[in-house]
């Protein structure tokens, strides 16, 4: 039996009061159960099972999230300081002066000159490409150097000098160099 209200507990303190002292000038010595104390089932509020804790058990998986956390602080922390650390100097560097002693080019060079037109020429004189091949392998064969120069039009497409060089390696051609327009009018790469 619950206790619903207020009124209900205070009778049945009450009764227990009358109770004790109904049996006190009695001298018995029984005891006498109090209505309120007597074990009532516990009135559960929505809930039907009860729940119990468990015991943690070891686990092998490893938890990064607090390793996470401390290299974002790092990175914060290293990305706030750099520009504190950098230090610099101002300086004024001349200005770029071009050679003037370019030492002339060497005449044993073998370059071979490929134009808008698609005519050939090794060091100026002209050459077909079917007999291109047997000319450079008469100019290489008795030469230590095997390096040519290439200096062909800007136009031209790659495939057009790719079949030069193939030629050229045919011929025995170890190094082949290309001359850009740039390099031609001796201009710097610097802007």
């Amino acid at each position: 039996m619950y206790c619903q209200s207020l009124a209900e507990n205070r009778a049945a303190i009450e009764l227990d009061t009358r109770i004790r002292t109904k049996f006190r000038g009695c001298g018995s010595r029984r005891t006498v159960s109090k209505p309120y104390m007597t074990p009532q089932p516990h009135k559960h509020h929505g809930a039907e099972k009860v729940f119990r804790g468990w015991v943690p058990q070891a686990n092998a998986d490893m938890n990064i999230t607090p390793m996470i956390d401390v290299l974002l602080v790092l990175l914060v922390i290293f990305m706030a300081a750099l520009p504190l650390s950098q230090k610099g100097l101002d300086v004024d560097l001349p200005p770029q002066t071009q050679p003037q002693n370019t030492p002339p080019p060497r005449l044993d060079q073998i370059v071979l000159e490929y134009t808008a037109q698609r005519k050939l020429s090794v060091n100026h004189q002209d050459v077909e490409l079917p007999q291109l091949e047997a000319k450079l392998r008469t100019i290489f064969e008795e030469r230590r150097d095997k390096t040519m120069f290439i200096m062909a039009d800007g136009t031209l497409r790659y495939g057009d000098i790719v079949g030069v060089i193939d030629a050229a390696r045919g011929a025995g051609v170890q190094r082949v160099g290309i001359v850009t327009e740039r390099m031609r009018r001796g201009t710097s790469i610097a802007p």
